[in-house]
Order: structure tokens, then C-alpha cells, then sequence
């Protein structure tokens, strides 16, 4: 394990951490306004997530080949 493994699994740590504050966040702020908890906060979270994961495979990814 060299110094770049170390680095990016920091980055991803502190990537998703910081996405862990916006989903709390988020739910905490709909929660003081409304005083009741909002759950379609979480269902546009997962779907960025659907976005996300093709796009991402398709930018980032090569092809599989058979």
C-alpha cells in the first residue's frame, strides 16, 4: 500500500462524509421549518444516485470487452 492508496481513500472519506452533512442537513433544515420529517428528501438522493452511476460508468469506465 503506497501513498496513493492512502490518498485516495482519504478523498473518498472525506467525499463521502461531506455527503453525509448535505443529506443531514438537509433533512435537519426541512425538519425545523416543517417540524415534521420530510422523507422525498432521501428519494431525490437516490435518485442522483440512478443519475449518476450510468453517467459516471460511461465517462469514466472503458467498455467491457467479451
Amino acid at each position: 500500500m503506497d501513498a496513493r492508496f492512502w490518498l485516495i481513500q482519504a478523498f473518498n472519506g472525506i467525499s463521502y462524509g461531506a455527503l453525509l452533512f448535505l443529506v443531514g442537513s438537509g433533512l435537519s433544515l426541512i425538519f425545523g421549518v416543517m417540524r415534521m420529517v420530510n422523507l422525498s428528501h432521501g428519494s431525490y438522493f437516490l435518485l442522483g444516485g440512478y443519475v449518476a452511476l450510468p453517467s459516471g460508468r460511461r465517462r469514466c469506465a472503458p467498455s467491457p470487452t467479451r
